[in-house]
């Protein structure tokens, strides 16, 4: 309560000296004094301003603001995370086919157990193809013998096509290894990016304090 009045009166005392002094001609020497302060705190804003535009320059914060900046990094990373998950889910579907695949060729080699694996209806088609032209031909071997026009005939188709279906198989099999090749450049590219983004949103971070000490 002491201290309290003390300075209460301190302040009074101030107050009293200052009217005193605007009553009694001391009115320039307030003046004086104001312009002098009005001057040292602009001084001090013009290098304040002009050290945040450097700061600003060093950063390569001038065509956005700071927030933006910081809230289109986090976009990006967002927008590059969720591409990442994609090819990720997609290389994982792709990695499975393949492996699949290679199961079923190494304990049941046809065709039509692999086509079963692609699902490509190119192949379907094929592959029922040549069951018809089976069926034709041991009808037609029957009837007649193995040099018959017919009979000849329609083993040159059955032949061909199974060259087709296997061309086919090997062909499909190869665009799949592509693909996730393909799938895996992608997927460490956009790795690579999210890295560059999460060590830009982690600088961003710092600077955010020194920035907003400096506004």
């Amino acid at each position: 309560a002491e201290l309290s009045a003390t300075i209460a009166n301190g302040i009074s005392e101030e107050y009293l000296e200052y009217v005193t002094n605007m009553q009694t001609g001391d009115l320039r020497e307030v003046v004086h004094w104001f312009d002098e302060y009005v001057s040292e705190k602009g001084e001090e804003l013009t290098k304040a301003q002009r050290k945040l535009q450097r700061f600003k320059q060093k950063h390569n914060i001038l065509s956005l603001s700071y927030e933006d900046r910081q809230n289109l990094t986090a976009e990006n990373r967002k927008s590059v995370n969720k591409e990442l998950n994609k090819i990720r889910r997609t290389l994982s579907k792709k990695e499975a086919l393949l492996e699949q695949i290679q199961d079923v060729r190494t304990t049941d080699a046809s065709p039509a157990a692999i086509a079963g694996i692609l699902k490509e209806e190119s192949l379907d088609e094929a592959i029922a193809r040549r069951n018809e032209l089976q069926r034709q031909l041991a009808t037609l071997r029957v009837e007649y013998l193995s040099k018959h026009p017919e009979v000849r005939k329609t083993q040159q188709q059955l032949t061909a096509i199974k060259e087709n279906i296997e061309q086919d198989i090997e062909s499909s099999i190869q665009t799949l290894k592509n693909r996730v090749q393909t799938l895996k450049k992608s997927e460490r590219n956009l790795e690579r990016r999210l890295a560059t983004l999460n060590h830009d949103i982690f600088q961003l971070n710092e600077l955010g304090v020194e920035y907003n000490q400096l506004k």
